[in-house]
């Protein structure tokens, strides 16, 4: 059962995925669950800090479709697997929640501020790093106390975020940079970047950024020098999953996955997909691709040089988002968990 929501802008962006707030889902019995407006965050909103629990956001049976599990979160973007429990973004309601796997209950909600996106474990799973868009934050929590512990402000609209190679690296939309910060929110370093980077990946040696406005990568050392942007990719690179020599990137406007080579940045194979691939991940050694529209769960064989499309499963009901926002997977305990922006959910699929 859905409700009404409005989804929100997410800052400054000059890409039409944040141009206007839209109405998106239909009134269900009258009701209506509004998202925050573009005035003043509500009060709190920007205070880090947690509650016990979440009580409206409950797991649920899946009536129909291949997920056995559906947890209402507004508006779910951003998500991370911590330990033993799922990590989520709530765009819509200025937090990022704690799931239970088994259960699909929200265990604990965290207030970090206006407009996070997107989520980053550290290696050992004791932090979750999240970018905060709209506030110009990138804050760490504490997975055990549920409490903020780090705050670094980065204007220039912090996006995406990764953990990896001795740092945590952030993307800033708006300034065309990127930022390495020690594990404990030092910034260590900016690099600059192609035309309105989006999201970053950790590969064996190297960070790999993909600038949506190019159609481009940039690779940049661990020391955060060097860096390469590539030739064009394709048209709006965005989602990337680094493995054995190979950047796999998602071109959510173009409908293709692209293989890039790691060494020489040249895409080595291209596979059409339709309905907006967005998220990717390698789980278990499988390559899976997310679709915003439905959202859509796609495996690809992840052979290079011919790609293949070889299942495809329709998780949600959502329309294509048209870059007004994202969707994300994660893997856990032999599940897929997939984020429905245009649904408020967050989905459990066993592949």
């Amino acid at each position: 059962m859905l409700s009404a929501m409005t989804r929100r802008r997410f800052g400054s962006y000059a890409h039409p995925r944040v141009a206007a707030a839209t109405a998106v889902l239909a009134l269900v019995a009258g009701t209506v669950l509004a998202a925050c407006s573009d005035g003043e965050p509500s009060a709190g909103s920007t205070v880090p800090g947690a509650s016990a629990s979440s009580p409206g956001a409950s797991p649920s049976p899946s009536p129909s479709g291949p997920a056995d599990l559906q947890v209402e979160v507004p508006g779910p973007i951003g998500l991370t697997v911590a330990g033993d429990a799922l990590w989520a973004v709530s765009s819509e309601d200025d937090a990022v929640v704690r799931i239970d796997p088994a259960t699909g209950q929200v265990t604990q909600t965290v207030e970090v501020g206006d407009t996070p996106l997107r989520l980053a474990a550290s290696e050992d799973g004791d932090l979750v790093w999240v970018s905060v868009f709209r506030d110009g934050q990138v804050r760490a929590i504490d997975t055990s106390t549920g409490q903020v512990v780090h705050e670094v402000a980065l204007d220039g609209g912090p996006e995406g975020v990764a953990v990896g190679l001795g740092a945590v690296w952030v993307v800033r939309q708006d300034v065309a940079r990127l930022t390495r910060l020690s594990d404990t929110g030092e910034v260590l370093g900016h690099t600059p970047l192609g035309e309105e980077p989006r999201l970053v990946a950790i590969g064996s040696r190297d960070v790999w950024v993909s600038n949506f406005g190019t159609g481009t990568l940039t690779r940049v050392r661990r020391d955060g020098t060097g860096a390469r942007t590539s030739g064009e990719i394709c048209d709006g690179p965005q989602g990337m999953v680094v493995d054995s020599g190979v950047v796999w990137v998602t071109c959510t406007p173009g409908n293709e996955v692209v293989a890039v080579d790691e060494r020489t940045m040249r895409v080595r194979g291209r596979l059409l997909l339709t309905g907006e691939p967005d998220g990717i991940r390698l789980v278990d050694r499988h390559l899976w691709v997310l679709t915003t529209d439905g959202p859509t769960l796609i495996e690809v064989d992840p052979d290079p040089s011919t790609p293949a499309e070889l299942s495809r499963v329709e998780v949600g009901a959502a329309t294509p988002l048209f870059d007004r926002a994202n969707v994300d997977l994660a893997g856990l305990n032999g599940k897929l968990w997939v984020s429905s922006f245009g649904e408020n959910r967050i989905y459990r699929v066993t592949p």
